[in-house]
């Protein structure tokens, strides 16, 4: 501690050296006439980026040469980590607790004290030039902040698909100069002031096309690059009798404590900024001294000879410049960002003597002189510190604020919404009032990193019937209870909104491509909703839906709705018209007696599909391998295959959905193992409607879990002929084949499985099981091989093929086989017997007898 004040002293004493040697302008500045004033404002840079501030990266050479001959604040700190609310405090000299900007659109009060008007008073002319809509007055954004302006120049707009970001929500560095520039080269002799706001280095980050790929795998380094640049121009650009102020507004995460940008957290990170200081005819210093943005305002105005209000807030730098004040000033920072974009808890930070404290629903100490990047958090075991500095925070709220009154919050309309979202914010509201209470956001950060940038989409694929119209479930009808879905947009930082027209899921991805500012292909058939959510359209779309469900599953006719003006029409056997508007139950089918609005719809909806379709080209049928159909039953679909063109012959779906509800009630009582509830359900359905493929295979499959194989044969056998493409009815037909000892059939069943489906190792595996049993042995043992190539652990095929090695006199090659059966399955007697079997054939007489006591120590197989 002595060392560090002895090191304090010196730099005092080296100060005021510095000023009796004359590095500081002998005569008093409010003596001379007043200096032009250029504030540079650099949006979301880093204080670890400038080379003057230590980096080795060699990012800022302009700013490292301006920094030579200023005044270089090298622990100055930010006030907060927004946009607006930094500017803020940066222009008014208060502290957001007074100036109420803690959140976007909220207006910049007139009684507020506000730099730019003190020096238009003060007989300045003035000018701003803004990187961002972020800071545009018109755009709702920054309200009142044009106060005391000759010229504002903003003029941002949304940005619209296929728009460029630069001539949309915000403009390179090179162009907002060059505006500067011109006004200055302009200004006249009047003193002038000019604000310069660059916002490059906000993300998204992408760096001038010159610096992007040597900054490929460090675009922010690359940003920081590009806005060096830029200030070089521009310092270069100005008098050298220019009063120059060059400071952050704050900086970015990039990572820190998991923050991937900033607005969240109170770290140094975000919060420690680089801060230049010109004055005209001084010599370059450096100061070590904490100070605060707040302190900018009253600093350029002493710096400039006007008298700065008394309400100002921060203090004057000019005496630690000069040497005559050495002392860290306390920092006051805030975030309501947590809040008002997430619901968190807000957040507040004090950083005193050598600590930061952050007020937070767990509250954190770090000691910043021994522990930089505040790692480790101390207030559990520093309780007495974390009190006092609460209790210098709240009084310093107290005496800055002028009492907690609630502040109005800002309305947010959604073109707001819209610009703020464009920039990557959430749009909100809330008071500058810290809370305690609360979600800590250091327990939801990664939450606010994906929100940060993330555009969600949540949507339902289809509804359920639940009895409507008597369909169970769904797959069958095309009814608003299984087509009217919830769709849900959130696009980062915007409002909600209702959008009453009609919508498809088919307006989804070009809706989140347009959003994401990507092109949609043009085979794209969706439109994007965006003009709807933006109030550019309100127009009702006409919406298609389609279901072969009803022929694929039971071979009736499939079905097509169109829904367009208030009605729907469903077309079928016979054919449906809703006054939806009217009737939205769709109960009252006005088909018969709107003959005419019916052949307008189907006009309509056939030209819609030509269309779309590009054609009625037949579509190939989908082989359906086993095990997709196995997956389909047991979620109580049908595996098949159908084109999509619809028809109106055949059986009409709502004369049947009796028998579609039976159906998936009985597939999923078989799934389910339910056998004697599956049974007699699907004897109905057969019987009744005995061409649906599904409802002979399922029944054939509940007789063979049954083991009543006499019965499923037959059952299956008319499964197959109703569709001979389905391989696992095929399948279950070879089993039952065999279990009633027609092994012929069986075989030739099997053969065709498995030269269809050559990689399923069941089918691999039964065939071979029916050529042992038919002396085909070398074909068996060839199947069984293929069997385990596919699946090396397969119980059956590992136990057949060695016991017919042992039983072939090669016991030695049938071991590796059976005891791998045996690691399967230890609990199978069998394959205990027939190791023991071939360790005694092998000679190995002790495994043998092992292997014997196992098998007859487990139950036998029934």
């Amino acid at each position: 501690m002595l060392r560090r004040r002895a090191l304090r002293d010196c730099a005092c004493l080296a100060a005021i050296a510095a000023a009796a040697l004359g590095l500081w302008p002998a005569r008093d500045i409010r003596a001379q006439s007043k200096p032009n004033v250029l504030l540079v404002t650099l949006d979301t840079t880093r204080a670890d980026r400038m080379g003057f501030l230590g980096s080795a990266r060699g990012l800022t050479p302009a700013l490292d040469a301006f920094a030579r001959e200023s005044i270089v604040f090298t622990n100055a700190f930010a006030q907060a980590p927004i946009t607006t609310v930094s500017h803020a405090t940066i222009l008014t000299g208060t502290y957001p607790p007074f100036h109420r900007v803690t959140d976007f659109g909220a207006p910049l009060a007139a009684a507020v004290p506000y730099l730019p008007d003190v020096l238009r008073q003060a007989g300045y002319r003035t000018a701003a030039f803004v990187g961002s809509l972020v800071l545009d007055p018109r755009s709702g954004t920054a309200p009142g902040f044009d106060r005391g302006f000759d010229r504002y120049d903003a003029g941002f707009q949304i940005r619209r698909p296929g728009e460029d970001r630069y001539h949309t929500v915000e403009r390179r560095g090179d162009e907002v100069v060059a505006r500067a520039l011109a006004w200055i080269g302009d200004a006249g002799p009047a003193p002038w002031f000019a604000w310069v706001h660059l916002y490059d280095a906000h993300d998204p980050y992408d760096p001038p096309p010159d610096l992007k790929s040597r900054f490929a795998a460090a675009p922010y380094d690359g940003e920081i690059v590009g806005v060096d640049r830029v200030v070089g121009r521009l310092l270069g650009g100005v008098q050298p009798t220019t009063l120059v102020a060059v400071a952050a507004d704050h900086g970015e995460a990039l990572g820190d404590h998991g923050e991937d940008t900033h607005g969240v957290f109170l770290y140094d990170a975000v919060l420690h900024v680089p801060l230049l200081l010109r004055v005209p005819g001084a010599r370059g210093a450096r100061v070590p001294a904490r100070v605060r943005l707040a302190d900018l305002a009253p600093t350029l105005l002493a710096a400039a000879g006007v008298n700065a209000p008394s309400s100002m807030q921060g203090e004057s730098m000019l005496p630690l410049a000069q040497g005559r004040d050495a002392r860290d000033r306390p920092a006051y920072s805030e975030t309501g960002y947590p809040r008002q974009a997430f619901g968190w808890s807000p957040l507040v930070a004090w950083r005193a003597d050598r600590f930061l404290l952050v007020r937070a629903p767990r509250p954190e100490l770090y000691d910043v002189a021994a522990d930089a990047g505040a790692a480790r958090n101390l207030a559990d075991a520093r309780g007495r510190v974390v009190q006092g500095m609460l209790a210098e925070l709240d009084e310093f709220r107290r005496r800055v604020s002028g009492g907690e009154a609630a502040v109005a919050k800002p309305a947010v309309d959604p073109d707001l919404a819209q610009r703020l979202a464009a920039l990557g914010y959430v749009s909100g509201s809330g008071s500058g009032t810290p809370a305690s209470a609360g979600v800590d956001p250091k327990d939801r950060i990664a939450v606010a990193n994906a929100l940060h940038t993330t555009l969600v989409a949540v949507a339902a694929d289809h509804g359920e019937a639940l009895g409507d119209h008597g369909e169970d479930t769904h797959g069958v009808f095309l009814y608003d209870a299984v087509l009217h879905v919830p769709l849900l947009l959130r696009v980062p930082g915007a409002r909600g909104a209702r959008v009453p027209a009609r919508v498809r899921l088919a307006d989804l991805a070009p809706t989140l491509l347009a959003a994401a500012g990507v092109n949609a292909p043009s085979s794209m058939q969706g439109e994007s909703m965006l003009p709807l959510a933006q109030g550019r359209d309100a127009r009702d779309r006409p919406a298609y839906s389609e279901t072969g469900y009803p022929r694929q599953a039971f071979g009736w006719s499939p079905l097509v709705a169109w829904r367009a003006d208030r009605f729907l029409l469903v077309r079928a056997p016979r054919p449906e018209l809703y006054d939806v508007a009217a009737d939205a139950g769709a109960a009252r089918n006005l088909a018969d007696a709107r003959g005419r609005v019916v052949q307008g719809m189907l006009a309509e909806l056939d030209e819609f599909r030509r269309r779309v379709s590009g054609g009625e080209a037949a579509v190939a049928k989908p082989a359906v391998d086993p095990d997709l159909a196995q997956r389909l039953a047991a979620l109580g679909y049908v595996s098949g295959s159908g084109s999509g063109t619809p028809a109106s012959a055949g059986v009409d779906p709502k004369d049947r959905i009796a028998v579609a509800n039976a159906l998936h009630t009985a597939v999923v009582a078989v799934e389910d193992g339910a056998f004697q509830k599956a049974i007699p359900l699907l004897e109905r359905v057969t019987a009744s409607e005995p061409g649906i493929p599904l409802a002979q295979l399922e029944l054939g499959v509940a007789y063979a879990r049954q083991r009543q194989y006499a019965r499923a044969a037959p059952t299956l056998a008319k499964a197959v002929a109703l569709q001979p493409e389905n391989m696992f009815a095929h399948y279950e037909l070879a089993v039952a084949l065999y279990e009633t000892g027609d092994l012929r059939r069986a075989a030739q069943e099997f053969e065709l499985v498995a030269s269809q489906m050559p990689r399923w190792a069941d089918a691999r595996y039964s065939l071979g099981s029916v050529y042992a049993r038919i002396d085909r042995v070398p074909d068996a043992v060839r199947e069984l091989r293929a069997a385990l190539d596919l699946e090396a652990r397969h119980f059956r095929g590992n136990l057949l093929l060695g016991r017919i090695l042992t039983l072939q006199g090669q016991a030695a090659a049938a071991l590796p086989y059976l005891r791998t059966a045996t690691e399967i399955d230890p609990a199978s007697s069998e394959a205990h017997a027939f190791l023991a079997d071939a360790y005694e054939k092998a000679g190995n007489a002790a495994d043998a007898a092992k292997e014997r006591q196992r098998a007859k120590n487990l139950p036998k197989p029934r």
